[in-house]
C-alpha cells in the first residue's frame, strides 16, 4: 500500500508577489484520508479524516490584508511554534502555486515533492479549466453534484481543505470515465505521472505538464482496456521512469 492520501493547505503572511522574498507560512492544515467502507446499496466507499490543524510563528511581520484574511494577528502568532521542521510524508492534494516548494524550502518543512498532486493540472488533465479559483471549483462541484454547500461555507478560508477534497472527488469521477481507473486507490500512480511530466516539461520549454500528464494516462487507459491490471501498469511505469513511491 502506497502511504496514505492528504490533503494540505497554507496559509501565508502576505500574498506572493516576489519570487526572491516569498511570505512565510502562519497555518497549515493536513486532512488524512481514513477508508471505511459504506452501507450503502451501492457499496460506495466513504472516507473520515484525521485533520491536523496548526498555527505557525512567522519570521516575517503578518501584513494587514492576511491578518483580516485570517483573523490572525501578529500577537497571536508569537507564542507559536516555528514551522521548521516539520515533516510531511504522505503523498499531497494541492492547489498549486508557482511558488509552492519554494516556500516549504525556505520554511524549512521536509517534503516529498515527487509525492504532491496538483489539482490544477489534473482539472486541465480532464479537460476542464485549472486557471479557476479552488473556491470557485469547489462551488461549482457543490452545484453540479447536488452538495448544495452554502457558499459562504466554502468562501471561509479556514474550509479550504475541504474544498480540496470535493474538487479531488469530482476530478475522481472524471477519471474513471476517461482513464478507466480509480485515482483514490492508485494515487501514487497519479503523483508519479505527474512527477514524471513535470521533469519532461522542465527539460523541454515548450512541453506543457497537464499535456504530458493526458498523453500517459492515455497510454495507460489503453493497457487498461487491453486487459492489463492496473498494478501491473503501475509497477511497470515506476520502473520505467525509476520512479520510487
Amino acid at each position: 500500500m502506497p502511504a496514505p492520501l492528504s490533503f494540505l493547505t497554507l496559509e501565508l503572511t502576505s500574498k506572493v508577489k516576489d519570487p526572491i522574498d516569498v511570505p512565510d507560512i502562519i497555518k497549515s492544515t493536513i486532512l488524512t484520508r481514513i477508508k471505511k467502507s459504506s452501507n450503502n446499496a451501492d457499496n460506495r466507499v466513504q472516507y473520515l479524516y484525521d485533520v491536523n490543524e496548526t498555527l505557525w510563528k512567522p519570521r516575517q511581520l503578518v501584513t494587514q490584508d492576511a491578518v483580516n484574511h485570517h483573523g490572525l494577528s501578529n500577537e497571536l502568532l508569537s507564542t507559536k511554534d516555528s514551522i521548521a521542521g516539520l515533516k510531511i510524508k504522505n503523498y499531497i492534494v494541492y492547489w498549486a502555486n508557482v511558488y509552492t516548494f519554494r516556500i516549504l524550502q525556505l520554511s524549512k518543512v521536509k517534503f516529498y515533492n515527487h509525492r504532491f498532486i496538483f489539482l490544477n493540472n489534473l482539472l486541465n488533465v480532464i479537460g476542464e479549466d485549472g486557471t479557476k479559483s479552488m473556491n470557485t471549483w469547489a462551488k461549482t462541484v457543490s452545484k453540479v453534484e447536488g452538495l448544495n454547500i452554502d457558499d459562504e461555507i466554502l468562501k471561509n478560508p479556514n474550509n479550504k481543505a475541504i474544498c480540496l477534497t470535493i474538487v479531488f472527488d469530482y476530478i475522481a469521477q472524471k477519471f474513471i470515465q476517461l482513464y478507466g481507473f480509480d485515482i483514490n486507490k492508485h494515487y501514487d500512480l497519479v503523483a508519479a505521472v505527474q512527477y514524471n511530466s513535470a521533469l519532461k516539461a522542465k527539460e523541454k520549454k515548450s512541453l506543457k505538464v497537464h499535456k504530458v500528464m493526458s498523453n500517459d494516462f492515455i497510454e495507460i487507459k489503453k493497457l487498461i482496456d487491453s486487459g492489463h491490471d492496473v498494478k501491473g501498469i503501475k509497477k511497470q511505469y515506476f520502473e520505467k521512469h525509476r520512479y520510487s513511491p
